[in-house]
């Protein structure tokens, strides 16, 4: 028992605030998630969620149009929406783009990603709400990665359909990466819900759109893709000084 009170005490967490997020510590959290309890909000961070809703509520009951909370998207955006079915255009819009296909993107490419969400709403310029801040911190801390498909619409006005796949996952349904395994199987997360005792969640006004209206996909794959370049220079390097070294090739 002390060696495993021991361990988790030896755990590191990654501490979200105001700042921005290292390079170093966002690849140590991606490739090195055994080693982190989980990702810590720091209430700063929160409180600037807190007032950013609070703005957005004030004004929604000033019955003004906001694009994607009391209007709709794109070339709807001039329809004006109800308040009261706001929530249900956040549903309807993340639904609209579920349409990924091919295979599923790593789960160190989805998990940056995730994490990158998470930096991302907690600068408080969006609009969404403390809880689904601390959703986002637990999918996080419990390593439920959401199953995003590799073919979709990176970077075209945001990277709309991949991150609709964390948003799907957020509300609890679609599939995430089995928590329990290192490999990429997948499971249903309705069921890892259940049996965790954790409830649904329903999107408030605005947070689909945040959710899905970002650039944090292609930021993740840029992550993974880093680290795989500087693993081929490293590569590259040491066999070319091995090839020199058996050849007995001159240092001049």
């Amino acid at each position: 028992m002390d060696d495993i009170v021991s361990k988790r005490e030896a755990q590191e967490t990654l501490v979200i605030d105001t700042r921005p997020l290292s390079l170093s510590g966002a690849m140590s959290f991606v490739f090195r998630r055994a080693d982190y309890s989980g990702p810590v909000v720091s209430e700063s961070c929160l409180e600037r969620v807190r007032l950013s809703e609070q703005r957005l509520r004030q004004l929604m009951d000033q019955a003004l149009p906001i694009y994607g909370v009391t209007t709709g998207f794109g070339d709807s955006s001039y329809r004006l929406i109800p308040p009261d079915r706001s929530e249900e255009l956040q549903r309807n819009l993340v639904a609209y783009l579920l349409c990924g296909t091919g295979r599923l993107l790593p789960r160190v490419a989805c998990r940056a990603t995730m994490l990158f969400v998470l930096q991302s709403l907690c600068r408080g310029f969006s609009g969404v709400s403390p809880d689904l801040v601390r959703r986002l911190q637990l999918f996080l801390e419990r390593d439920w990665i959401p199953a995003i498909p590799r073919e979709g619409s990176l970077g075209a006005s945001g990277d709309l359909i991949p991150l609709a796949y964390i948003a799907q996952a957020l509300q609890g349904d679609g599939e995430i990466f089995d928590p329990q395994s290192t490999s990429e199987h997948t499971v249903a997360l309705a069921g890892v819900l259940e049996q965790a005792g954790v409830p649904r969640y329903v999107l408030k006004p605005k947070e689909g759109l945040a959710l899905v209206n970002g650039t944090a996909a292609m930021s993740g794959l840029s992550l993974v893709n880093l680290s795989a370049s500087r693993f081929l220079t490293e590569l590259g390097c040491l066999m070319t000084s091995w090839l020199c070294l058996s050849l007995q090739g001159r240092t001049e």
